[in-house]
C-alpha cells in the first residue's frame, strides 16, 4: 500500500505540469495539419486484487486511484517521447473473480493545438470521428 501511494506521487511529479493531452481521437480529416510528428506507441498494464471487505465509497476511489495511476504511466511514457499528446487512446478492463486487469494504451505525438483551434464541431460519421471545419 505504501510502495503504491510512494510510486504514485513519484508519476504524478514527473508528469505533473507537462501539459500532456489523452485523446480519444483515432482519425483526423485529410488535410489537417495538426500531427508534427508521431512519437511511437505507449501502454501500460496493470493487475490490481481487489479486496470487498471495502465499502463501495472506497471501491469506487481505489479504483479511480488505479486509473489515475495508469494514465500517469501513459503521460510519463509520452514525456519519454518528447511529446505533448497521446491520440486513438484507450482503456480497458478486465475482471477475474477478484482480480482486475487494467490496460490502456495510444500513440504519442506532437500535436499542434493552434492548427486544430480552427476545428470546432466533432461528429460522428460512419463510426469514424472526424472533424469539420468551423464557418466564419
Amino acid at each position: 500500500q505504501q510502495q503504491r501511494s510512494q510510486r504514485q506521487l513519484r508519476l504524478r511529479g514527473l508528469t505533473h505540469g507537462l501539459d500532456i493531452q489523452l485523446l480519444t481521437l483515432r482519425w483526423f480529416s485529410e488535410g489537417t495539419p495538426c500531427i508534427r510528428r508521431i512519437g511511437g506507441v505507449v501502454s501500460a498494464r496493470s493487475v490490481k486484487l481487489i479486496t470487498t471487505a471495502k465499502s463501495k465509497e472506497e471501491l469506487m476511489q481505489e479504483r479511480d486511484s488505479w486509473w489515475l495511476e495508469m494514465r500517469d504511466e501513459i503521460k510519463l511514457n509520452a514525456r519519454a517521447f518528447r511529446c505533448n499528446a497521446v491520440v486513438a487512446y484507450t482503456e480497458r478492463v478486465l475482471f477475474l473473480g477478484d482480480i482486475c486487469v487494467l490496460s490502456a494504451s495510444g500513440t504519442a505525438t506532437v500535436l499542434d493545438f493552434a492548427a486544430l483551434s480552427g476545428l470546432t464541431q466533432l461528429e460522428m460519421t460512419s463510426g469514424l470521428l472526424q472533424f469539420h471545419r468551423h464557418r466564419h
